[in-house]
């Protein structure tokens, strides 16, 4: 839950919300040794 969270955060960040909106993606995957992959991804400022 903090992963998208930050990712709101980051994404509020935005400067130019008209020309860039705001995104997060959520994608699951089940991998070879059947455990389940959850990636969280933004177009937000990357955290340093």
């Amino acid at each position: 839950m903090n992963l998208v969270a930050n990712g709101i955060d980051t994404i509020d960040s935005l400067e130019e919300v008209q020309d860039n909106p705001g995104l997060i993606l959520i994608s699951t995957e089940l991998n070879s040794s059947d455990a389940v992959v959850i990636k969280i991804t933004d177009n937000g400022k990357e955290m340093i």
